[in-house]
C-alpha cells in the first residue's frame, strides 16, 4: 500500500469569497470559528471590497491563526476568487461559505467525523434561509441524519433532475479534495458561477451521501445581493452557454452519462424559456440569437424544440392539456417562479390564460393580462378552471382557501396532482 497523503495536518479548508459585506462577514467568520474544530484553516479571498469588508478581516486575520487572507489585485468577480481560494486550500476536505451567511455550529465537526467513519467523497447538507439576525442560541447542529447514500454523484444529480429540485449552490457540499478534479473550477464573468463546477463534480465522484438536515444558514438580504440583480436581467446568454459547455465537455463515457448530461440540457433549456417569457422586453435579442446557434445542430435543436413543453417543476400531464383545449378560460392561481412556469407550458400549447390569481394582490397585469387578488376572483363569480401553480409548501393552504370559497373547478398541470 502507499503512503496515504498528508495535508500538513490541514483536516478542513473553508473557502470563503468576499465583496463588500462589511455588515456581515464577521458574523460568518465567528460561525467558523467556534465549530470546534481541530486542524483547519480559513482561506478568505478578498475582492478588491470598496467597502471596509479587507480592514475588517485583517482585523480577523491578526487575532485568529487559522486564518490565511488573500486579496486580488482587481476585481475579478466571484468565479475567479473562488478558483483562487480553492486553489490555495491544503485541508483533506473543503467546503464554501458566502461571507454574508453562516454555517451552524458543531457541523463542520460533525461532518468531518462523518466523511472520515464513512469513507465518501462529499456530502450534501441542506440550508435554511433567513432574513434574522443570527443568534447564539438558535444555531446548535442536531444529530447528523442520513437521507440517502448514492453509490456516485451522477445518481445524486439525475435524481435532482427528475424530482425538479436541481441545486447546485456549491455551499450545499463538503468535499473531499482529492474528489475534486483538476479540470473542475467556477466560471468566470458569470452572474451563477456555480453551475461549471457543480455539474462537473458530481459527474465525476463516487460515494456521497445526502444528509437530512439543514446545516447551512442562507441570509436573505433585502438589497445588494446578487439575486436581486438576476431578477432584472435576462439570464438567456448565461444559461444557454454553460448548457452548451456541459453538453460539448462531459465525455459520454457510458449511458449513465449521456442520459443525465441529455436530461440537464433539456433543464437548462426550460430555463430559457422562463426566462424569454418573464423578460420578453429585454431578451428577445438574445433568444432569437441562441435559436439560430441551436438551427445548426439538428441534435440540440431537438432538445430545444422539446423542451418548450416541458416544466421544470414536474411531468405535464397529456391528458390534462387536452382538457384545458376545450375550456373557455383558464386562469393560474400563482404569479411566482410556478406560475410563470405554467403560463410559458400553457403558451406553448396554445392555451390563452384569462387571468392570475394571488391570495393576496401584488400586480394588477401580468403577461397582458389581469391578476384578481381571491376576494375579486370569489367575488365576480368566476366559475372556469382553475390551475394551482404554488409550490408543494403552500398546495393544501391554498387547496383550503378555495373550497372555502366553494370554487372546486382547479386542476395542476402534473401527472401526478
Amino acid at each position: 500500500m502507499g503512503m496515504e497523503k498528508t495535508y500538513d495536518n490541514i483536516k478542513v479548508s473553508i473557502n470563503i469569497s468576499v465583496y463588500n459585506t462589511e455588515k456581515y462577514v464577521s458574523r460568518c467568520i465567528e460561525s467558523i470559528i467556534g465549530q470546534g474544530l481541530e486542524n483547519y484553516e480559513l482561506i478568505i479571498v478578498d475582492d478588491c471590497s470598496t467597502d471596509h469588508s479587507y480592514q475588517i478581516l485583517k482585523e480577523w486575520e491578526r487575532k485568529i491563526s487559522q486564518i490565511k487572507l488573500f486579496q486580488n489585485e482587481k476585481n475579478m468577480g466571484a468565479g475567479f476568487t473562488k478558483n483562487r481560494g480553492m486553489n490555495l486550500c491544503t485541508g483533506k476536505y473543503i467546503c464554501f461559505v458566502d461571507s454574508d451567511d453562516w454555517i451552524k455550529e458543531d457541523s463542520l465537526k460533525k461532518l468531518l467525523e462523518m466523511a472520515e467513519e464513512l469513507n465518501c467523497d462529499a456530502i450534501y447538507y441542506g440550508e435554511e434561509s433567513r432574513k434574522e439576525e443570527r443568534t447564539e442560541d438558535d444555531d446548535a447542529t442536531q444529530k447528523l441524519t442520513i437521507k440517502k447514500i448514492y453509490a456516485n454523484g451522477i445518481e445524486l444529480f439525475e435524481n435532482m433532475l427528475d424530482q425538479k429540485k436541481v441545486t447546485v449552490s456549491v455551499w450545499h457540499y463538503f468535499i473531499r479534495r482529492d474528489a475534486i478534479d483538476k479540470r473542475v473550477s467556477f466560471s468566470e464573468n458569470t452572474i451563477n458561477d456555480d453551475w461549471i463546477f457543480t455539474v462537473f463534480f458530481l459527474c465525476s465522484i463516487e460515494k456521497i451521501i445526502v444528509l437530512e438536515n439543514d446545516l447551512y444558514v442562507y441570509y436573505q438580504r433585502i438589497s445588494g445581493s446578487i439575486s436581486s440583480k438576476v431578477k432584472k436581467t435576462s439570464m438567456i446568454k448565461e444559461i444557454f452557454n454553460h448548457a452548451i459547455y456541459i453538453w460539448r465537455n462531459i465525455e459520454n463515457t457510458n449511458d449513465d452519462i449521456n442520459r443525465v448530461k441529455t436530461k440537464c440540457f433539456l433543464h437548462m433549456m426550460i430555463d430559457i424559456h422562463n426566462d424569454f417569457i418573464l423578460r420578453k422586453h429585454n431578451s428577445e435579442m438574445e433568444y432569437n440569437e441562441i435559436k439560430s446557434i441551436i438551427n445548426k445542430d439538428q441534435e440540440i435543436k431537438g432538445l430545444f424544440e422539446k423542451s418548450r413543453y416541458l416544466s421544470a417543476y414536474g411531468d405535464v400531464c397529456n391528458n390534462k392539456i387536452e382538457e384545458l383545449k376545450q375550456v373557455k378560460r383558464v386562469y393560474i392561481y400563482g404569479t411566482g417562479n410556478y406560475g410563470i412556469d405554467t403560463y410559458r407550458v400553457l403558451y406553448m400549447y396554445n392555451i390563452s390564460v384569462d387571468g392570475f390569481v394571488e391570495t393576496h394582490k401584488k400586480n394588477n397585469m401580468m403577461f397582458n393580462v389581469p391578476v384578481y387578488s381571491l376576494d375579486e376572483f370569489v367575488e365576480k363569480k368566476i366559475k372556469e378552471i382553475t390551475i394551482i401553480a404554488v409550490s408543494d409548501k403552500y398546495k393544501n393552504e391554498i387547496f383550503a382557501l378555495l373550497e372555502k370559497n366553494n370554487i372546486t373547478n382547479y386542476c395542476s398541470i402534473f401527472e401526478d396532482q
